[in-house]
């Protein structure tokens, strides 16, 4: 049975979670949770678990952009290795906090001649230690830790034609947070100072959760236009000494979080003198993120704040070239139960492959009995036709061999008197010594005690000269003698008649 996905989005302000039936039907909502973020890390992950049946599930963890602090660095170089080795050294001089107290992922933007821009973010070991702890604590061990806003990008990019370049802004009661994507990249990544609350209010907006219908309610002073004006002239300020490919009228902008859900926001925002235009909520029927279809009844009052968390929990295993700061002693390590079915399909494997090479074993164990049957034929075939006389055949190849060394007995020239080299010896050693160059047909050899004669055609007297001196560099010829040679009249090749004396020299 496939394991459940637990999906976790947690704020500054608030924690969504959606636990989806599993990981193959990400469609389909088993339940869901909102849980203020007003408490202790340890407290937050028990209302958690106690609103979620959490257990056996896989886990996707995004922390809000408040938890982070991000740079963006030009580098001659886009190798992934190499940038992460001068990195540490790159941020340290504009970092408040010591490099190696934080957790540091990058995502990389290649250029041409192998540059980069790299978005750098840097996550505070403690900030997120005790919630790691808490989690863990109830056998919840997070695959991944990344970026909350990533996933929802990634949904809006890959559902539909998405825009080539768009602005997300995540606006929550004390924050707010600017993704800027161009060239269907993600280009920046800025914390913005933002309250929706009028300047001077000493008081604070919070969160409360209805625990009769699971509706989710912001309490405090009314919401300020004036602030939502500031927060568009922010936005506009941080994206003006960048090289936007369409004027800012012309891009898209993108509104979620539990502040851009707000009845006014999205008027305010869309004023003359903040964006002048219409923006797109996630999370509202109609819009893009928007609600699914199929979800359990106690959750449909608090749908649309669930855009994030469900993004996460559809996207989390195929998010690529994103934030993830699952490392170190956050590393995400699979409990005995993966290892076990690991093991098992491993052994699985292993057995087909045994199986595999024993049955390769047969059939090659047999081609080899094959081949050798008729090779053992072939060599009694040559056998009976080199050596007719021999009828009875126990090891043809050393028989072979003993029959070659007989061969090789000094042959006499017909009187009883022993020749000092056998003929073939001696035609091995003319043949030798004639140069390949040279055109020569031998139509005549002689071979007796006292000599050996060689009658032949050449093209040239040169070449009758060349053999000669070959002949005689051998150490088994002592002399040779050119006793004639004529030219054809037919033809005009050469006709000659060596004499050759068969002594070994003597050193």
């Amino acid at each position: 049975m496939a394991p459940k996905i637990l999906s976790i989005d947690l704020q500054s302000d608030l924690l969504t979670a959606v636990l989806l039936e599993d990981d193959i039907n990400k469609d389909i909502i088993a339940s869901t949770a909102i849980i203020t973020a007003d408490k202790a890390p340890e407290e937050i992950i028990t209302e958690l678990t106690d609103s979620l049946d959490c257990s056996e599930c896989r886990c996707f963890l995004a922390l809000g952009a408040s938890f982070f602090t991000f740079q963006n660095l030009h580098l001659p170089f886009s190798n992934r290795k190499a940038i992460l080795k001068v990195l540490p050294f790159e941020l340290e001089d504009n970092s408040a906090g010591s490099i190696d107290s934080a957790l540091i992922d990058i995502i990389i933007n290649t250029l041409g001649d192998n540059e980069s821009e790299i978005i750098a973010a840097m996550l505070e070991k403690e900030t997120i230690k005790e919630y790691h702890a808490a989690l863990k604590q109830k056998n919840i061990t997070p695959e991944i830790i990344t970026l909350s806003g990533l996933a929802s990008i990634h949904e809006i990019q890959t559902n539909g034609e998405a825009p080539n370049e768009f602005i997300f802004l995540d606006l929550r009661l004390n924050n707010a947070t600017l993704f800027f994507i161009s060239e269907s990249k993600l280009q920046l990544i800025r914390n913005l100072a933002f309250s929706p609350l009028p300047f001077g209010v000493e008081l604070t907006s919070y969160l409360e959760t209805n625990d009769e219908n699971g509706s989710l309610n912001i309490q405090g002073p009314e919401h300020s236009a004036e602030s939502f004006h500031e927060l568009a002239l922010a936005v506009k300020q941080t994206l003006a000494p960048l090289m936007l490919t369409q004027s800012f009228e012309k891009i898209p902008i993108y509104i979620d979080g539990t502040t851009g859900l707000t009845k006014h926001a999205r008027t305010w925002l869309a004023a003359p003198n903040a964006f002048n235009k219409n923006c797109l909520t996630c999370g509202l029927p109609g819009g893009p993120l928007p609600p699914p279809i199929q979800i359990p009844e106690a959750s449909k009052q608090h749908a649309s704040y669930l855009a994030g968390s469900l993004s996460l929990g559809k996207n989390g295993d195929t998010l690529k070239n994103v934030l993830n700061f699952c490392k170190e002693e956050f590393r995400f390590r699979g409990d005995m139960k993966d290892y076990r079915k690991l093991g098992t399909l491993a052994g699985i494997g292993l057995l087909g492959l045994l199986v595999l090479f024993i049955g390769y074993l047969v059939v090659d164990s047999s081609s080899l009995r094959k081949k050798r049957t008729t090779l053992e034929s072939e060599i009694h075939t040559v056998f009976k036709e080199t050596l007719p006389k021999v009828t009875r055949i126990v090891d043809p190849v050393q028989q072979l061999e003993v029959a070659v060394k007989n061969s090789g007995i000094a042959s006499t020239d017909g009187s009883g008197q022993t020749l000092p080299q056998t003929a073939l010896h001696t035609l091995r050693e003319i043949s030798l010594r004639i140069p390949e160059s040279i055109d020569v047909r031998l139509t005549r050899l002689v071979y007796e005690k006292k000599g050996i004669r060689l009658t032949g055609l050449t093209d040239s007297f040169k070449s009758v000269n060349t053999m000669q001196k070959q002949l005689e560099e051998s150490p088994f010829f002592s002399t040779v003698t050119i006793s004639s040679t004529k030219q054809t009249p037919k033809d005009n090749k050469i006709r000659f008649d060596l004499k050759i004396d068969p002594e070994v020299k003597t050193p």
